[in-house]
Parts: structure tokens; C-alpha cells; sequence
């Protein structure tokens, strides 16, 4: 495997990585006094490009989500061989499917 293929990708990830909620982001989010002081905060981000997505302040986990799900696209779209970026995200498909798993055995609501 030619190491200088990743190299493009690593420059994305880079820029990426600015985006990123930071430390002070974070604290800000925590220390709000209600959910609708932390979905402000949020707005700030450049997680507010899903801001119009939700309907409701409480839902701010969607916007993450939403986020979320950009990012693993773009990573998808930028790395030079696929099954990389398959085996990084294989710790979650783990977690997920165990969560899955759990929730049905417990015959609670799966989301």
C-alpha cells in the first residue's frame, strides 16, 4: 500500500478537525442552564447548517447526528481505499448492533 495515497485525505481530515466542537464549546454547552442555552451555543458551530433540519430545540442530538453522518460521507467520498474507512468505523457498527440486540432481548423501544 502506497503511503502518498492518503496524503490528500489527510489534509481533509485536517481541515475537519477545526471544525470540531472545542473544549470551550463543550464547557459552554454543559454549563448552559437549559436546553435551549446550549442549542444556541450549538447554532454558533458549524453544526448550524442542520439547525433547520429539527423542530424542536430539545432534539439538538439530531443536528449532531446529522453532523455526524456529513462527515462519514465525506470520509467515504475522500480515502483511496475503502476498506479502511470500513474497519474504522467497525468498533460502532459493533456497539450499535450490540445496543440492538439488548433493547429487542429487553423488549424496550428501539431508536
Amino acid at each position: 500500500m502506497d503511503n502518498t495515497a492518503f496524503a490528500q485525505s489527510v489534509s481533509w481530515i485536517r481541515v475537519l478537525e477545526t471544525k470540531l466542537l472545542n473544549d470551550n464549546e463543550l464547557e459552554r454547552m454543559v454549563l448552559a442552564k437549559d436546553a435551549r442555552d446550549a442549542y444556541k451555543i450549538l447554532n454558533e458551530t458549524d453544526y448550524s447548517t442542520h439547525i433547520g433540519d429539527i423542530e424542536s430545540v430539545e432534539s439538538f442530538q439530531e443536528v449532531i447526528n446529522a453532523g455526524l453522518k456529513d462527515t462519514k460521507e465525506l470520509i467515504a467520498r475522500i480515502v483511496p481505499y475503502n476498506w479502511v474507512f470500513n474497519i474504522l468505523w467497525l468498533r460502532y457498527d459493533f456497539h450499535n448492533m450490540k445496543v440492538l440486540l439488548k433493547a429487542k432481548n429487553s423488549n424496550k423501544e428501539l431508536e
